[in-house]
C-alpha cells in the first residue's frame, strides 16, 4: 500500500486519499474493545473539557498495546489514533479551571509514544494532527472547500475553532498546485525550458494569491478574542517539558519538550 503522505496536485500536503475517521475497521481484535472506548472519549472531548472532567476520564482509560506490527493495518488509522492521543493529552494538560500539569499519565503517555513511533513523529500535538489529517468531506464527491469539509477532532464545540482548522486545511488544498509547480519549476530551470518556467511561475503566483485571499477570511468565522482566549491555550507547550509516566524507553521521569503546532506547511 502506498504511503498516505504523498504531495499531490489536488491536496498538496494533506493526507491522501482521505483521512480515516474511524480506525476500528483497521485494527486487530486485540485492541478493539479498548480503542472503541477511547474513540468514544475522543468524540466527547469538547464536552469533557467544558465540564472540567477531561483529566478524570483520561485517568480511567484502558491502555491498549499498539507496539506490534500487525495491530494497525492502515497507516491512516495510526495517524487517526495518534491524533486522538495528541488532542487528549493537550486537553488533559491544559484543562480549563485547573492548574496546568506537565505530568502525562500512563493511560495517555504509553499509547501516545507507541503511536508516535509508528507515524515517525514526536509525541506532540502537531500541525499534522490539527490540520493535515483533521478533515472529512461532507459530500464525498465534492471539493475540499470551506463549505464541504468539517474538522474531525476539536477541543471545544465552538464554530470559531472549527473555522480556524477548516480554513487552514482549505489553504493547504487550494495552494497544492503551487507546491507541485515549484518542483516542476526546478526541473524546467535545469532544462532551461523558458516556456515551462513561465507557466509554472504563473501557477505559483496564482497559488500565492489564492492563499493570501483565503487567509484574509479568517475573521469571517474565527473571532480573534475567541482564538486567543479559548483555543490558543490548548496549543502551548509546557515550559518545563512533559513527563511521560510509565514509558520505560524514555525513562519514567523523562521530560520531552513540546512545541506549538503552528508550523504551517503552506
Amino acid at each position: 500500500m502506498d504511503s498516505c503522505w504523498q504531495v499531490t496536485e489536488n491536496q498538496g500536503f494533506l493526507i491522501t486519499p482521505e483521512p480515516v475517521t474511524d480506525p476500528l475497521p483497521f485494527l486487530s481484535n486485540s485492541v478493539h474493545s479498548a480503542v472503541s472506548e477511547i474513540m468514544d472519549v475522543a468524540g466527547n472531548l469538547s464536552q469533557l473539557v467544558a465540564d472540567g472532567r477531561c483529566r478524570e476520564v483520561c485517568l480511567e482509560l484502558p491502555i491498549p498495546n499498539f507496539s506490534g506490527s500487525d495491530v494497525i493495518l492502515d497507516e491512516r488509522a495510526a495517524e487517526r489514533l495518534q491524533q486522538v492521543y495528541a488532542f487528549l493529552s493537550n486537553g488533559y494538560m491544559w484543562q480549563p479551571g485547573k492548574e496546568p500539569t506537565q505530568q502525562l499519565p500512563c493511560t495517555l503517555a504509553i499509547p501516545f509514544v507507541q503511536l508516535s513511533a509508528q507515524v515517525k513523529r514526536p509525541p506532540t500535538l502537531s500541525y499534522t494532527n490539527t490540520q493535515l489529517t483533521n478533515w472529512q468531506r461532507l459530500d464525498p464527491a465534492g471539493d475540499i472547500s470551506v463549505d464541504n469539509i468539517k474538522a474531525v477532532q476539536m477541543f471545544q464545540s465552538l464554530p470559531d475553532e472549527e473555522w480556524f482548522w477548516v480554513l487552514h486545511i482549505v489553504i493547504e488544498a487550494r495552494g497544492a498546485p503551487a507546491v507541485v509547480a515549484g518542483t516542476r519549476l526546478v526541473q524546467a530551470s535545469k532544462l532551461n525550458d523558458i516556456d515551462q518556467i513561465k507557466r509554472q511561475l504563473e501557477i505559483t503566483h496564482y497559488g500565492f494569491e489564492t492563499i493570501i485571499e483565503l487567509a484574509g477570511r479568517m475573521e469571517e468565522g474565527c473571532r480573534p478574542e475567541v482564538y486567543y482566549e479559548t483555543l490558543r491555550p490548548f496549543l502551548f507547550a509546557h515550559p518545563d517539558g512533559v513527563v511521560f509516566d510509565g514509558v520505560q524507553a524514555l525513562g519514567v521521569n523523562h521530560k520531552h519538550f513540546w512545541g506549538k503546532p503552528e508550523h504551517k506547511v503552506l
